[in-house]
């Protein structure tokens, strides 16, 4: 705790009126986050009113189905190379470059994304990028040379990534698809993966597509009709919360 108060400085990093700035930002981004829901259970209640919610329906499955492909080589890249073949040191050394490259896509893919405002196109880029090596790895030969696969191997994992949508389901799902015996190439898996790569492109288009008719057509048309004293009344009195109010639009 010393360590941290010294870090830190005995005022904190910001000023009173940076802290004002810094709260006033995140309400205005989000006025959700200045209630006191973040310190309730989820009971069933909650949950249900959260499954109703169909237009977020979408963005579960990308929960479930965008980190399954990076998943895998992910958690088994330093065996998949020891069993092609790597000694333990260096099958842990070779993980290291992918994890760095990784590190500054991230950063900049994310940068980019607040820049301009994008979510969807630049998600599916991630899959995009994915493409060609799952297919070289599905496609190649047998003999094909350990650290051609191991490139392969390594420029899925320096993926550009967007830490947006919950991986957790999608890590799950993603461990069980390569299986003892199709080691060590795990040719099946890949194929397995390949396909889901090819359904999570057409996907994330699909979503940017959702999303923009419920903003610019159902809501729009419905806000639109209503007289500026209308507007001004339901955003005062209206009883409607998140997605239901009709002054709500989506990020995507």
């Amino acid at each position: 705790m010393t360590f941290l108060v010294g870090f830190r400085g005995k005022n904190g990093w910001f000023t009173e009126r940076e802290e004002y700035i810094l709260v006033n930002r995140l309400l205005r981004e989000g006025p959700s986050k200045g209630d006191m829901n973040n310190r309730q259970a989820v009971g069933p209640k909650i949950l249900w009113k959260a499954v109703k919610d169909w237009e977020m329906w979408l963005l579960y499955i990308i929960g479930l189905t965008a980190y399954i492909p990076p998943a895998l080589p992910s958690t088994y890249l330093a065996l998949i190379l020891r069993q092609l073949g790597f000694s333990v040191f260096q099958a842990n050394l070779l993980t290291i470059p992918s994890q760095f490259l990784f590190a500054v896509n991230l950063i900049i893919f994310t940068w980019i994304s607040k820049k301009i405002d994008e979510r969807s196109i630049l998600s599916s880029i991630s899959n995009i990028w994915m493409l060609p090596f799952f297919v070289a790895l599905v496609a190649l030969p047998v003999n094909t040379s350990t650290w051609i696969r191991y490139g392969l191997l390594s420029g899925i994992l320096f993926l550009p990534l967007l830490p947006r949508h919950p991986g957790w389901g999608g890590n799950m799902i993603g461990t069980n698809i390569y299986r003892d015996d199709d080691k060590p190439l795990h040719i099946r898996g890949n194929k397995i993966i390949l396909g889901i790569v090819c359904f999570n492109i057409v996907l994330m288009y699909l979503v940017k597509a959702f999303y923009l008719w419920q903003n610019k057509v159902v809501r729009a048309r419905a806000w639109d009709a209503r007289t500026t004293q209308e507007q001004d009344d339901y955003i005062v009195n209206t009883k409607d919360e998140g997605l239901k109010r009709l002054d709500f639009r989506f990020a995507h």
